[in-house]
């Protein structure tokens, strides 16, 4: 592969520059190869031998990432291996099971198992389920609630009477959670919660401005006051231009004057006067005059959008942070500084009694993997400075790098345990901070900018930046008009970085020669005219789905309209393809509540379709009534679940049976006068279901809620009943998933139905829903539907980028109490006697905050969402209003007022009140797209901008094109009836009605039959050691046939856990059996099979597929053969020793175990001359490196190996070009080589693993190693069919014939040909 000069760098760093070593930052760009960078790194490093795969951590982000990186090195590794041989290579391959690359959970939990005698913790811990520790948060706090308001702590009262309902005091302890969880993806924990409460104290002997709140409260808006100043500066010079501005510049003057006095203010009170009186005055309305028109059309709009602008901004201090006085202020934080001290303290007192309930269990949850991680790493008499520990130390010399993907997505935490076990020069981060799009996770993109400006491109710096900003991914057109959109909207003061030519996307891929049904060409934005949309300006209100539907209907005849025409896309060799369902992906911020309606839209109009909706279960009518059931069966006295059981309709009630019920029992409740009117009724289900009730309930309190379950779904028929109702698949899977849950809840500490039944409020109570069952999976060809969040690190031919009209979602931002990492708490005012929030100063500058960063990821987030696609990218929304003016405020007009004022904005950026007053994707894009030389000449209409400035903005030529549509065009179809009117009118009438005839390829499918029906009977995969079995088992069933039965019951004997092996005797073999195995022989190695057989496939074996079979079983069968009994003096040979530990569970002695430890040695002994005393060294090498216990050690004898390479064989050996040992190997046999009766065209999937081949003179010497009590002849006759069946497998996976195949005996000592 050719790398970039870029890709290069990454690769050979700290080469060329003169240092050892270097700390990397690799900022690469979505589609810049990033991975496959990180791979080649570590393949080069390790052909350098400048360190080992065990002297790596690769720190990655998810499990499937750290499994797909260990593939590639894995592959890269035999690549290179097979194409050079080097030794060193083949041992790196070998370890690369054991190395270090892993998620940092993973990660932390190796370092806790590794040290945990440095830790108060029980060394067999576990890591406790989701719903276990749930149940154990709630039952901590609420022993802590309990006292807490029985003696008064924690101004329990004033707290809770803030942070609680009339009902309850559930939003109390969501609180303590959402502050403890935030909490702990710091790397201090306790150091965060006593700041916030300092925050707060220290305020009280301050003045505003001295505090952190007052400080950038002053500082933003004396930035808002000189930029008024500097354009309103601008509008007097424009006036001067023109003609008739006199009386809007004499407003201006006033305004001006206001805003001098403002900016000399140096108290806040003063400020405070300011503001008061910019609320009361009087702005011009701009209503050009007839000598205003007459002047120069772009001096008029660029002076209406400056004093437009204005005007926002101004109107908005009146109501923000400068409305209130100082001693407004400081009544506030007099009543909030003992608020905010009780809850922090409630929060430490629940950290320290949650860790201790934990510590019992002997459980630990994944912050504490890290936090105790940490723990580890720290040196605890300096731990304010997170200076490393002795633990820490150690693992530093053990990783000569420490690599971390994905960086833009870790927290302090991560941060601190990477600082940690690295040094300041050793460290490989690789990540793009416009892909950080996990806030919700404590995500913390700041600590990747903060290196991205402090690192420097040298060459031999010791912190160095490189930068990846080649996509490889996607067409150009698709990037150079991400590029316009973002060199606009993403600038250092809306989002933390600006959007320069470093952080721009440059093409690396080429299309050429493409055919004129190639999908891709312009990125297309399409917006809906949709008149009779409801305002939705906020996510909160739900989702307008007539309007979503009419989006979706367009893009359904865009599909469409690909399909039809032929459309192609390009695969990676640059071939071209008709395009696939597969292909095309619907990508959509949030999908949820309508991603069911979207698939149903696509498959009605036959487009197979896909949605990964992670809601809707706990609102599925078959989960709904099982729950209700559980929940009677737990307390049969609430009225409500009852009533849902009853009118189910597997239990039959209707209303007017439910209102029987209902006078009959009065004021009581439903079950209570259950019994006698079911009897009275006389209805045989209605009386079995109050007897299953009965039931129920003991089984209840006797078993297990699994157990319970399903006994309901046995006894109601649950299952079959919801299989058969319409879209019966997922139900059924939905109740199925139901039980699941019950038998994972059991799995943990907690028992009983109250406590299940909790457990699914809690979940339901904090919207962790779950996802409904699903019957198509996204391998299949389907369009698929995902939100964007899903879709990253994928890509796709051709991306429709959906609902981009959506308001982005600021419900968390309105919480009464709000997190940030680094202002801490942000706590609404209380007045406690009307019971009434009001917005403090914290709480306003907090949410500030917060917004900011939800928009500055909302960027990252659009970001990703436009560098998915490869060939075609469409971005569609619609707006509320009609497309030709039959409403008061079309849809154009709408469009045209909200890019005016950009039209005459002289920069290439926009300026921060530009990018933050966006409230959707779809806002940032009309904005950007009205500034685009062509694609915004529609937009500039809209505006009625006659004159607008097109300053340098880079790509503004790039190729976007811009339609507006009537949303009334796309009206949701009706479905229209599968069955005939005529034939409903006859199922009315109770007609026989005639079944239409099937259609051929229908009957053809229902009646065929499976051609290789007795290969169903059989296992599609076996070992080399089950088909020596199976024919050793045939020649003793000929003997019998042939023979007569002197065997006995008394004869029998049992050798190491097997029954029945036959003594010695049973072991005489005749000619005819000899000639049986001849015959067997021959059909399954003989020539003329081979002709037959396809070609090999490799495949991962598992060790005990053949060498533990073999080792194990049959070896206990072939000292049977020789009259072993356990109460038998035996000669073990090299293992003639005796050990306390032959008498455990698992005996060294064993056969099965002597011959997978000999196996064992002679795969990981190094290939080299040994004298006796450099034997015994590496022997105890091995041990030392964890290859053989101690005990294993000492039961193996060094001279019986050493004779071995003592031995020609061992020599030529040690001389060969090439060495495989515990090669395994797998191929497609056919099956009637050992199963005569199947039909040729069956194959059998063959696995084993060749002991040992090496290659001299271009032929394979293939080794088997034995360890059997047998003499050469046996030897030879019991293993011939496997070395045949070996050398078979390897002539055929390699290009080099087998010349010789060797037993090699260690008990006879000597290599036997075969």
């Amino acid at each position: 592969m050719k790398w970039t000069d870029a890709q290069q760098s990454a690769i050979d760093a700290p080469r060329p520059g003169q240092l050892p070593s270097q700390t990397i930052l690799v900022s690469a760009a979505a589609g810049s190869g990033k991975t496959a960078v990180l791979v080649e790194r570590m393949i080069q490093r390790l052909k350098r031998r400048e360190l080992s795969i065990q002297e790596l951590m690769v720190v990655t982000f998810t499990k499937a990432a750290a499994a797909e990186m260990k593939a590639r090195i894995g592959v890269k590794l035999a690549e290179e291996f097979q194409a050079t041989g080097d030794a060193y290579l083949e041992e790196q391959l070998n370890m690369l099971p054991s190395a270090h690359i892993s998620t940092l959970h993973s990660f932390c939990q190796w370092v806790i198992r590794s040290y945990f005698y440095k830790l108060d913790i029980d060394p067999s811990f576990t890591i406790g389920n989701e719903g276990e520790l749930a149940l154990m948060r709630y039952d901590v706090l609420d022993t802590i609630l309990l006292e807490a308001y029985e003696q008064g702590l924690y101004n329990i009262y004033d707290v809770s009477d803030m942070f609680s309902t009339e009902r309850s005091d559930q939003i109390l302890r969501e609180t303590v959670f959402q502050i403890y969880n935030f909490a702990l993806a710091q790397s201090q924990p306790m150091r965060w919660l006593d700041a916030v409460c300092d925050t707060y104290e220290s305020a009280l002997h301050q003045t505003l401005l001295e505090t952190t709140w007052g400080t950038l409260f002053w500082k933003e808006q004396q930035r808002q006051i000189e930029y008024l100043l500097e354009r309103y500066e601008e509008a007097q010079r424009l006036a001067t231009l023109g003609n008739g501005f006199d009386k809007w510049m004499e407003k201006v003057s006033e305004l001006q004057t206001l805003l001098q006095a403002m900016e000399k203010a140096d108290t806040w009170d003063a400020m405070h006067v300011g503001v008061v009186g910019i609320g009361g005055f009087s702005f011009p309305v701009l209503r050009a005059t007839k000598a205003m028109n007459e002047s120069d059309p772009a001096i008029l709009s660029e002076i209406k959008a400056i004093l437009a602008e204005g005007k926002d901004i101004l109107q908005a201090m009146p109501k923000g942070v400068f409305a209130i006085t100082e001693e407004d202020w400081r009544e506030q934080m007099e009543y909030l500084v003992p608020l905010v001290r009780g809850i922090i303290d409630l929060v430490k007192r629940f950290h320290r009694d949650f860790q201790q309930a934990k510590q019992e269990a002997g459980m630990i949850d994944f912050s504490d993997l890290e936090h105790l991680c940490l723990a580890l790493l720290v040196d605890q008499e300096s731990a304010e400075e997170l200076k490393p520990s002795e633990v820490a130390l150690e693992l530093q010399d053990t990783f000569k790098e420490v690599m971390v993907d994905e960086y833009q997505d870790t927290n302090g935490v991560q941060e601190a345990i990477v600082n940690l076990v690295s040094r300041g020069d050793n460290r490989f981060y690789v990540g793009d901070v416009k892909q950080s799009i996990y806030g919700f996770r404590m995500a913390d993109p700041q600590l990747f900018m903060e290196k991205y400006h402090r690192f420097d491109h040298d060459v031999n710096g010791v912190e160095r930046r490189i930068d990846l900003s080649q996509n490889f991914r996607s067409h150009e057109a698709i990037l150079t008009v991400t590029n316009f959109i973002f060199s606009q909207i993403m600038t250092d003061e809306g989002a933390g970085l600006t959007y320069g030519e470093a952080e721009a996307l440059h093409t690396g891929r080429i299309v050429e020669e493409a055919p004129p049904e190639w999908v891709g060409g312009d990125v297309e934005v399409h917006v809906l005219c949709c008149d009779e949309d409801k305002a939705q300006t906020e996510p909160e209100d739900g989702e307008d789905l007539e309007n979503d539907e009419k989006e979706m209907l367009f893009v359904i005849r865009k599909i469409q309209e690909l399909k039809h025409k032929g459309a192609l896309v390009q695969d990676k060799d640059g071939t071209f393809r008709p395009m696939e369902w597969r292909d095309i992906v619907l990508l959509k911020r949030s999908i949820s509540g309508s991603a069911s309606r979207m698939v149903d839209l696509l498959r009605r109009e036959g487009i197979p379709a896909y949605a990964e909706e992670k809601s809707g279960y706990f609102g599925a009518m078959e989960v709904q009534f099982v729950l209700s059931l559980l929940q009677i069966i737990d307390n049969p006295e609430q009225d409500l679940p009852m009533a849902i059981v009853l009118q189910s309709p597997l239990i039959g009630m209707d209303a007017n049976d439910l209102g029987r019920l209902r006078l009959s029992v009065g004021d009581n409740s439903l079950w209570s006068g259950l019994r006698s009117f079911v009897e009275a009724s006389q209805n045989a289900g209605w009386i079995r279901f109050v007897d299953f009730m009965d039931t129920w309930r003991t089984m209840s309190r006797r078993q297990g809620i699994a157990d319970l379950i399903w006994h309901i779904y046995d006894t109601l028929h649950v299952v079959e009943y919801v299989s058969a109702m319409p879209n019966g698949l997922v139900r059924r899977g939905n109740v199925l998933a139901l039980y699941e849950r019950a038998k994972q809840y059991e799995s943990g500490n907690y028992r009983g139905l109250f406590r299940f039944l909790r457990f699914i409020e809690s979940l339901q109570a904090s919207g962790e829903d779950l996802s409904v069952a699903k019957t198509v999976s996204e391998a299949d060809n389907v369009v698929r539907i995902m939100t964007i969040h899903k879709s990253k690190g994928l890509e796709f031919p051709v991306v429709f980028l959906m609902g981009t009209q959506k308001g982005f979602n600021k419900m968390d931002l309105n919480r009464s109490l709000l997190l940030h990492k680094e202002y801490g708490v942000g706590l609404k005012g209380y007045f406690p006697d009307s019971r009434v929030m009001y917005n403090s100063l914290p709480w306003i500058f907090v949410r500030q905050a917060l917004e900011e960063n939800l928009k500055a990821e909302e960027e990252r987030i659009f970001y990703v969402a436009l560098t998915r696609p490869k060939d075609k990218l469409y971005i569609t929304g619609y707006m509320k209003g009609s497309i030709n003016g039959s409403t008061e405020r079309p849809a154009t007009k709408k469009m045209g007022e909200w890019v005016a004022p950009v039209l005459q904005w002289g920069e290439s950026a926009f300026t921060k009140e530009q990018i933050l007053g966006c409230n959707s994707y779809l806002d940032w894009i009309l904005r950007s797209l009205a500034r685009h030389v062509a694609g915004g000449m529609q937009l500039r209409q809209f505006a009625e901008v006659e004159s607008p400035q097109f300053p340098d903005i880079p790509y503004k030529d790039c190729p976007v094109s811009f339609h507006v549509h009537d949303g009334n065009d796309y009206s949701v179809s009706q479905e229209t009836p599968s069955v005939e009117v005529d034939i409903l009118e006859q199922v009315r009438a109770q007609l026989p009605v005639e079944a239409p005839p099937l259609d051929p390829v229908v009957i053809d499918r229902l009646t065929s039959v499976y051609a290789y029906e007795s290969s169903t009977e059989r296992a599609g995969k076996i070992s080399v050691s089950e088909i020596k079995r199976r024919f050793v088992e045939l020649e003793e069933l000929a003997k019998q046939m042939i023979e007569p039965d002197y065997r006995t019951e008394q004869h029998n004997s049992n050798i190491e856990g097997e029954s029945g092996t036959p003594d010695s005797s049973e072991l005489l073999v005749v000619d005819s059996s000899k000639d049986l195995d001849s015959s067997v022989e021959g059909m399954l190695i003989g020539d003329s099979m081979l002709d037959s057989i396809p070609d090999a496939c490799t495949d991962d074996t598992e060790p005990t597929g053949e060498q533990g079979m073999e080792n194990g079983a049959e070896k206990g069968k072939e000292k049977g053969a020789e009259g072993i009994s356990e109460e038998a003096p035996v000669d073990l040979g090299p293992f003639d020793v005796v050990l306390s530990s032959m008498n455990e569970s698992t005996p060294i002695r064993s056969g099965a175990r002597w011959g997978t430890l000999m196996h064992e040695v002679m795969q990981w002994l190094p290939l080299q001359p040994y004298t006796r005393p450099s034997l015994r060294q590496a022997l105890d090498s091995l041990a030392l490196q964890g290859y053989l216990t101690d005990e294993e050690r000492k039961a193996i004898s060094e001279k019986r190996i050493y004779d071995f390479f003592q031995s020609d064989l061992g020599q030529r050996l040690l001389t060969a070009q090439r060495v495989e040992r515990e090669l395994p190997f797998g191929m497609l046999f056919p099956a009637n080589r050992v199963y005569p009766e199947m039909l040729d065209g069956e194959d059998l999937f063959l696995q084993g693993i060749i002991d040992t081949a090496f290659l001299e003179d271009g032929a394979w010497v293939l080794v088997d190693y034995k360890t059997d009590r047998l003499e050469e002849e046996a030897l030879v006759e019991h293993y011939r069919i496997q070395l045949m069946l070996y050398k078979e497998a390897l002539e055929r996976l390699t290009p080099y014939p087998v010349k010789e195949v060797y037993i090699y005996s260690f008990r006879l000592e000597r290599a036997i040909p075969v």
